[in-house]
């Protein structure tokens, strides 16, 4: 099974998250609100990838207790690795998942420090 799930910001060539079986691979997700604002603070970007992973996983049949891996992308190793930990052990405190993180030069817009990509078990049918 083959499923895909499309985000607000339909129209853009990908997918918020694909489910493949029982595996559910998201897209790259960067820390904006609903108005396009990207907070200051770095933990608040995790927070908001967070639940935008928590809504996309969830639709697909997965949650973030469920998540196998996930993929981090830091514009700033030396700056936000500290804080990213702490996002981390505020999210995933009892089970973390796997985790690659990679500095890269930058991201779609200078104030996004973080960009993550999940993958989640599905223990259950999508919602969609």
């Amino acid at each position: 099974m083959l499923k895909r799930f499309t985000g607000p910001r339909s129209g853009r060539p990908y997918s918020s998250a694909v489910r493949a079986g029982n595996l559910v691979h998201t897209a790259g997700y960067t820390g904006f609100d609903k108005d396009g604002q990207v907070p200051d603070d770095f933990v608040d970007q995790c927070r908001l990838i967070f639940e935008k992973a928590r809504m996309n996983l969830e639709r697909a049949g997965s949650s973030l207790a469920e998540v196998v891996s996930v993929n981090v992308y830091l514009t700033d190793q030396d700056r936000d690795r500290d804080a990213l930990d702490s996002a981390f052990r505020e999210v995933f405190a009892a089970a973390p998942p796997a985790r690659t993180t990679v500095e890269i030069k930058g991201l779609s817009s200078p104030e996004k420090r973080v960009e993550m990509q999940f993958v989640g078990y599905a223990s259950r049918e999508a919602s969609e």
